[in-house]
C-alpha cells in the first residue's frame, strides 16, 4: 500500500508488484513442506494462536514481514477442529492486507525501549518481537488467491488513490497511548485516530467491496500496532503459549 499510495518515494509500479508476486509464489511453493511441521502444531491444539499473521506476506509494499490482523487468527486458530478443520481453516484465514506503515522514528524508539524492557526480563520472547521497520496498523486483511487477483486490488488502489488522500488533512495525527492485549498471547499499543482516518478506512473497505475483494475480517476494526506475540515456536519451546500481560504491562 506505502508504494501504490507513493508515501515511501518508492518507483515500484503495480507491474513490478506483480512480478514479485509471482517470485514470491514459486519461493512459497517450495518452503510449503518445510512449513507443514508448524501448520500441523497449529491443527493439533485447538486454542494454540495460528501466530495470526504467519502465511500472510505483504505484497502490496515492501515489507515481508509477516503480519496482519492479530484478533481474527486468533478467533479462527480457537474455533473447533471438528467444525473447522485444516482446509477449511486456511481457506477463511487472511493471506494478505494493506496497513499504514509505522515510519515515525521517535514511535520506533520508544517501542524499541519497551522491546527492550520485556527481553531484559523475559528473553525468551527475542522472536517474539516485531521488526522496528515491520511496525504498522493494519487496515484490513484480503483473501487473495490468485495473480489476478492481487493485481486487481493494485488497479483498485492506484483507483482511489487520491479520493483517501483528501480524506484526511495531513495535520492529523496519530497518538499512540497505553498498551492491551488480545487473549494474553498479542501485546499492542492503543491507537488514538481521529475520525477522519477511521471514516477513510471504512471508505476503503467499502470500495474493496465493490470491486468484489474479499475482506477476511471477523471483526470491528480496532486500530492497534503490534509490539510483540506468541509464535508457535517459542511457545514448544516454553511449553507456554500466553505472554505474562501483567509483568509485561508493567
Amino acid at each position: 500500500m506505502d508504494n501504490v499510495f507513493g508515501s515511501t518515494g518508492s518507483n515500484t509500479t503495480i507491474y513490478d508488484v506483480i512480478e514479485k508476486y509471482h517470485k514470491d509464489s514459486d519461493v512459497n511453493n517450495t518452503d510449503e513442506m518445510n512449513k507443514a511441521e508448524d501448520e500441523d502444531y497449529d491443527v493439533d491444539d485447538n486454542e494454540e494462536d495460528s501466530d495470526s499473521d504467519d502465511g500472510i506476506t505483504v505484497t502490496i509494499g515492501s515489507n515481508n514481514y509477516a503480519t496482519g490482523n492479530d484478533e481474527d487468527d486468533l478467533h479462527l486458530a480457537d474455533e473447533d477442529e471438528d467444525t473447522h478443520d485444516k482446509y477449511w481453516r486456511n481457506k477463511l484465514r487472511p493471506n494478505h492486507f494493506l496497513a499504514l506503515r509505522i515510519t515515525n522514528n521517535e514511535v520506533r524508539k520508544v517501542v524499541e525501549g519497551i522491546q527492550d524492557v520485556i527481553l531484559e526480563h523475559e528473553p525468551q520472547y527475542e522472536e517474539c518481537c516485531i521488526p522496528l521497520n515491520s511496525l504498522q496498523i493494519t487496515l484490513c486483511t484480503l483473501g487473495l488467491d490468485t495473480t489476478e487477483q492481487v493485481a486487481h486490488v493494485c488497479q483498485v488502489l492506484q483507483k482511489i488513490k487520491s479520493e483517501l488522500q483528501g480524506m484526511v488533512r495531513k495535520d492529523k495525527t496519530i497518538l499512540f497511548k497505553g498498551m492491551e492485549n488480545f487473549f494474553n498471547r498479542v501485546l499492542y499499543a492503543k491507537c488514538e485516530c481521529p475520525q477522519e482516518f477511521l471514516d477513510m478506512v471504512e471508505h476503503l473497505r467499502l470500495c474493496l467491496k465493490q470491486e468484489g475483494i474479499e475482506i477476511r475480517d471477523n471483526h470491528e476494526f480496532v486500530p492497534h500496532m503490534t509490539i510483540m506475540k506468541i509464535t508457535p515456536t517459542v511457545a514448544r519451546a516454553t511449553g507456554k503459549k500466553y505472554i505474562k500481560v501483567q509483568r509485561v504491562q508493567n
